[in-house]
């Protein structure tokens, strides 16, 4: 086996990736950097600082499914075409792309839609520093120093962007942008104007060189420049700004010179000024970066130096590194790209879990991000993946295998075989979730790690299909939430309750959950009456914080009740579902407080103060609930006796409100408020246990 070693200029490597002659292996993860990575690594090459080697490996287009680098199309190709891999670089040469080539000339559209979001930016270099202890660009005088001897750090803050957003076509840089019709001001002169008014040149016409309007941009904004140091030496031609720019101008100075300075003059200057920034800028096309070139009998290896390349350096995560295993079945598609076709599929929930016909997307959870799984899906993903795979394979689940050794020793087989029934698994648990449960989007499942004894146990079609094991799974996750059964060692515990949970399910035995449930709203510093009627424990010197899974659990039951909302007539209550809050973009939820804090303020308080005090009673979760946002800025206005008079007989129910709730409401003093969220806790506590009497019987 020999590497071999040489160099390539930019542009050749460009060029190559214009051509599919230099793509991304599937197995590659998606583009990562952060906007300061991208910032950081254009200032190092802008000044020719090394950015460290490509490793690339040679074969042909059929030997990987593969994609454009920078892109999250996949090539349709299986040819015997030459080709090379790029194994290690992809965020440099990603990055590199985006900022110095012009990525949306031709199809905007779909070269939009087929990218990153840190993609889809203009980058520019704002010149026009104005800084005299700073002027990396010779701005002030114009004059022709170069850029490329200065530290890249210094440099970072003058390289700039703009996003280009969808919608948006009326901003200049925008690729669909059309300018006000004008015979005089073509497109190019247009755009070098519109950026001239900022200092700004723009990286991405680079690669088009002469054919480009970088060089005009810096044309006109040498031009402006011009005019002002004009100004500045007929203002005083003695100050220190107009004797540096006579200095400047005396080497274009010529004997038949009769006015100083002369047009020619300043003509002479601003154009070396600007050929001197252009010429900086395209040379970075001819810098050449190290290859370290694989030969093509180390295909059988390719996954295996990706996965070697990655445990030093910037590792990958466990879910780059199972993505690349996968792909040791060149045959199958992207594991991401098969996992986000899922997520992106619509689903029929089953009349069991919901008796309304309505379609349904896991994607209005949001577990997919920039046409990519979400972080905590990916956690989601391997953990049950292991799971799954363990136990098909005989052994006892134990928290091993939530853990990076046994995700990481899945074999490619394990991994692709198991994928498709996986993400269903976890799909039918984020609908249980959020039709069952109320919770709206994934991230407001406060312990993630209790979707896994939820996603194993629906891994199993009967389980799935049975509304006596779904209540059975409802009572585990609401004893567990209100009684601090995930409190500490969370790993252990999921995998305890996985075990528990599907054996209560499938062999009926007793319930192992009977002993947590008697601590439902009664765990001592987590969800007891003490707690959230925010007094203090004996010898506690504050009142103790309220869990963020407890204030979160009261809103979700709430929720799952698919409450009326308050303002409506007697029979006209829109009813909150979760559902089609997640779905609807329109309408969102707030967190109300029942009792209105603008009631209860003193002279010169403000409600936003008392909303920051967390030791205030009202600020308990007994004192909230979830509305329709537009009413909860409509309530802002109402007075107490209008407000009360929302509060229907249906409202109190639904929203677990004590029957003389609108009584309560009239008085604001202390003790008043804090007999109605006594008797908020013994009407959420009586419902809550009769939910669960109901569920598990």
């Amino acid at each position: 086996m020999t590497f071999e070693y040489r160099s390539q200029p930019l542009s050749t490597l460009m060029g190559n990736i214009d051509t599919n002659s230099l793509i991304l292996p599937n197995f590659q993860r998606e583009f990562k950097w952060k906007i300061e990575q991208i910032q950081s690594l254009i200032a190092s090459f802008l000044v020719a600082i090394p950015t460290g080697s490509l490793l690339v490996l040679q074969g042909t287009r059929k030997d990987f499914a593969a994609r454009p680098i920078g892109r999250l199309e996949s090539i349709n190709d299986d040819s015997a075409s030459p080709c090379e891999y790029l194994l290690d670089g992809q965020q440099r040469m990603t990055a590199l792309r985006s900022a110095l080539y012009d990525l949306f000339s031709n199809e905007w559209l779909e070269s939009w839609d087929s990218a990153y979001s840190n993609v889809r930016l203009r980058w520019f270099l704002k010149v026009n520093s104005g800084d005299e202890d700073s002027d990396l660009f010779g701005w002030n005088t114009l004059s022709s120093k170069g850029f490329q001897d200065v530290d890249p750090n210094d440099l970072e803050q003058y390289i700039v962007f703009k996003r280009i957003f969808k919608n948006q076509v009326s901003d200049w840089w925008h690729p669909a942008h059309k300018p006000p019709p004008d015979p005089n001001l073509p497109l190019r002169k247009y755009l070098a104007k519109e950026a001239a008014k900022e200092g700004l040149v723009p990286l991405y016409e680079v690669s088009k060189r002469d054919n480009g309007w970088l060089k005009e941009a810096l044309s006109v904004i040498g031009k402006q420049r011009v005019e002002k140091l004009q100004e500045a030496i007929e203002a005083n031609r003695d100050s220190p700004l107009s004797q540096g720019v006579l200095r400047e101008l005396e080497k274009y100075r010529e004997p038949a010179d009769s006015v100083w300075p002369s047009d020619d003059a300043w003509s002479g200057l601003r154009a070396d000024w600007s050929a001197n920034i252009s010429a900086a800028l395209f040379s970075v096309l001819e810098q050449k970066l190290p290859l370290i070139v694989a030969p093509t009998t180390e295909l059988p290896r390719a996954v295996a130096t990706f996965e070697a390349l990655n445990r030093g350096g910037t590792r990958l995560d466990n879910y780059d590194l199972v993505v690349a295993r996968a792909a040791r079945n060149s045959h199958l598609p992207n594991l991401s790209e098969r996992i986000v076709s899922q997520l992106e599929s619509a689903y029929r929930p089953p009349k069991h879990l919901n008796d309304e016909s309505t379609d349904w997307s896991p994607k209005y959870m949001k577990v997919v991000d920039n046409q990519a799984p979400t972080s905590e899906f990916k956690k989601w993903y391997l953990n049950v993946l292991s799971m799954c795979c363990w136990a098909k394979a005989g052994e006892e689940l134990l928290s091993q295998h939530v853990k990076s050794q046994k995700i990481l020793t899945l074999s490619e087989e394990q991994i692709n075989t198991n994928t498709e029934s996986v993400v269903e698994s976890i799909i039918r648990s984020l609908m249980f979730l959020q039709f069952r449960c109320g919770v709206v989007h994934a991230s407001d499942l406060h312990y993630k790690l209790m979707l896994l004894p939820i996603a194993f146990c629906l891994s199993f079609d009967d389980v799935w299909k049975s509304k006596k094991a779904l209540d059975k799974i409802e009572y585990w996750y609401w004893v567990s939430l209100f009684g601090g059964g995930y409190i500490k060692d969370q790993n252990n515990q999921c995998v305890t309750d996985t075990n528990d949970l599907l054996g209560w399910i499938k062999k009926d035995l007793k319930n192992p959950f009977s002993t947590l449930e008697t601590e439902v709203l009664k765990r001592k510093y987590y969800s007891d009456k003490t707690i959230l009627l925010r007094d203090k424990y004996e010898g506690a010197d504050k009142v103790d914080d309220i869990p963020k899974a407890v204030v979160l659990g009261f809103n979700q039951f709430v929720l799952s009740r698919s409450p009326r909302d308050f303002i409506g007539n007697q029979n006209e209550h829109k009813k909150i579902k979760p559902w089609q809050i997640a779905k609807n973009n329109d309408e969102k939820i707030e967190i109300h407080h029942v009792y209105p804090l603008a009631s209860v303020t003193n002279i010169g308080e403000s409600t936003s103060e008392l909303r920051k005090d967390a030791a205030n009673i009202l600020n308990s979760p007994l004192n909230k609930t979830p509305i329709l946002s537009n009413s909860n800025r409509i309530i802002g206005s109402y007075d107490l006796g209008r407000y009360k008079n929302l509060l229907t007989a249906n409202v109190l129910i639904d929203h677990l409100l004590p029957n003389d709730g609108h009584e309560l409401l009239l008085s604001s003093s202390e003790h008043r408020y804090r007999e109605f969220l006594v008797a908020r806790y013994n009407t959420f506590s009586a419902r809550l246990i009769e939910h669960l009497d109901d569920l598990k019987s």
